[in-house]
């Protein structure tokens, strides 16, 4: 836990996050008074309380690897108040209000000072504190059920774009940068044709992804001849010199209101 404390509140929360992923188990040994051993019927002598958290937040490591990465686009680039900045926005802060709740047991202090900065409580407030607050049980959404396939598709697509970027220097095989490609995934059943396929490229990590009913497995093509964003480094199909002499595509020329 010292070690976790010196990275300062928010790198503890991050790797605390990833340990209660992994089912981080801690003993803590408490001494009971006469009326709350009593209370608790329990023997005499100290009292050995194991608590093991991870199971409420096993998929800490997808929030990491695939939201927040999928997201940093649109946080970065969108325009200030666009929907769907606002939404991940939204998103973020109802996933750290919780997280700060679920570490508070074990980084006391820790989630205790970010749980009061996300709040932007005042200094001599004290009556906000996450140790009176509870654990968020869950969140009422309900997720669309094609989902599972769109995570088959990442897993898919994120295959074919590996084997390109390990395949070598020539061609096709010579592109590593994800940004610099485009992605074509199967679509039979055209579950995956509910979703925005921008959001599907952000999902991928690429510049655009393109659906396919007819296709058996996904494809990877080489967008380097096409103008990149200078922005977003993005080759959206959309990217062309601008008012002010900038490479820009739609979305980041409207961000920037050129």
């Amino acid at each position: 836990l010292d070690a976790l404390l010196a990275l300062g509140p928010y790198g503890a929360l991050v790797w605390g996050a990833y340990l209660l992923g992994r089912g981080l188990r801690i003993t803590v040994e408490v001494e009971l008074s006469e009326r709350d051993r009593a209370l608790l019927n329990r023997s005499q002598g100290p009292l050995t309380v194991a608590l093991t958290y991870g199971g409420g937040i096993s998929g800490s490591d997808r929030t990491a690897s695939v939201y927040l990465a999928a997201v940093k686009d649109r946080l970065y680039c969108d325009k200030v108040d666009s929907p769907r900045r606002r939404r991940c926005q939204s998103t973020i802060w109802d996933l750290t209000d919780g997280l700060c709740r679920l570490l508070a047991p074990i980084l006391v202090h820790t989630a205790d000072e970010a749980f009061r900065s996300l709040w932007k409580c005042a200094p001599n407030d004290t009556d906000k504190t996450v140790h009176l607050g509870e654990f968020v049980r869950r969140f009422e959404i309900n997720p669309d059920p094609r989902w599972e396939k769109v995570m088959k598709a990442r897993e898919l697509g994120q295959g074919a774009i590996e084997r390109v970027r390990s395949a070598g220097p020539a061609g096709v095989s010579g592109v590593e940068n994800p940004l610099d490609m485009g992605v074509t995934l199967p679509d039979p059943d055209l579950d995956l044709a509910a979703f925005d396929v921008v959001d599907l490229a952000d999902l991928l990590g690429v510049s655009r992804v393109q659906l396919d009913a007819r296709a058996s497995a996904p494809s990877v093509q080489d967008l380097r001849a096409e103008p990149r964003c200078d922005r977003s480094w993005k080759r959206d199909g959309t990217v062309r010199e601008r008012s002010d002499g900038g490479m820009l595509s739609d979305r980041d020329a409207q961000a920037l209101g050129v």
